[in-house]
This record gives C-alpha cells, sequence and structure tokens, in this order.
C-alpha cells in the first residue's frame, strides 16, 4: 500500500470503536481481519470470464420474466454487439461503458443477471478505496492487508 493509502488506512482505524481494544493492545491480526472481512457492500468485478456471462443469459426464445424473451429474440444489432463486447476471454465491469452496453443490448431481466454474476461483497479495505456505487469499483480490488501493513500504517 502506498503511504497515502496507508495514511488513510490510520484515519479509519482510528475511527472504529470496534477497534479500540485491538489497537490499544497492538493486535494487528485482528485489525487486519476487519479489513478483510465481508462489508454489506457490493463491489464491481474488475474480471468475469465470457463462460460466467454465457451462465446468465437466457438463450432460449421462449418469454421469460417480464415478457422478455432470450438471447435468439434480440435483433441482429443486439447480438452483433454482444459478439463485440465479449471478444476476449474477460469483461471488465468496472467499465461503466461495459455495464451500459449490456444493458443497452439485453432486455432488463437478463441484464440484470448480467450484473449480478458482475459483483460480490467487497472487503472493508475494499470498500475504504473506493468509489461511485453502490455496487462501488475499488482501487485495491482483491488486496487483502496484513497485520504488518496495519502496523506500519499506525506507526508502531
Amino acid at each position: 500500500m502506498t503511504p497515502a493509502q496507508l495514511a488513510t488506512l490510520k484515519t479509519d482505524i482510528q475511527g472504529q470503536g470496534s477497534l479500540t481494544a485491538a489497537v490499544a493492545s497492538a493486535d494487528w491480526p485482528t485489525v487486519a481481519n476487519f479489513y478483510n472481512a465481508d462489508s454489506a457492500t457490493l463491489v464491481w468485478l474488475p474480471s468475469v470470464s465470457i463462460d460466467t456471462l454465457k451462465g446468465a443469459i437466457d438463450w432460449t426464445t421462449t418469454p421469460v420474466a417480464g415478457g422478455n424473451g432470450g438471447f435468439q429474440m434480440l435483433s441482429a444489432g443486439a447480438r452483433d454487439a454482444y459478439s463485440s463486447l465479449t471478444q476476449g476471454s474477460m469483461v471488465d465491469a468496472t467499465q461503466v461503458n461495459i455495464r451500459n452496453g449490456f444493458a443497452s443490448i439485453f432486455p432488463s431481466n437478463i441484464a440484470l443477471a448480467l450484473q449480478a454474476v458482475a459483483q460480490r461483497l467487497a472487503t472493508r479495505l475494499e470498500l475504504l478505496f473506493s468509489s461511485g456505487g453502490p455496487p462501488v469499483v475499488s482501487s485495491v480490488f482483491g488486496y487483502r492487508i496484513s497485520p504488518d501493513e496495519v502496523q506500519k500504517a499506525m506507526g508502531k
């Protein structure tokens, strides 16, 4: 973590009443575990496999929730746009234009299913260094803080 991130973390630790005893006793593993635990806020995934997206799409022509048909009911242009967005093996759901693309291609029920597989609960650390949302985009997505880094942040 950068010095600025460590300073932000220190300020946040000092504001967490539930960590007062852990900080007083220099129990850095407890503090690290607190920040590595899930929050109640969703975070966008920077890497969603195309296979995961395929699993979330209704591929049938049968009407589904809300009266919308499946993938085959889309216009040729919408199907082409989907093919363009999924050229690689992964999609970056942190990118607004990618999320907007799926929302403009698919009926709402399928767009919501795609959104659901492109997010998960953020850790408290990810949430601390996030923007937007919810769901948020985190600049430290997937990072787990160590007790040594917590100690460094606290200057002890």
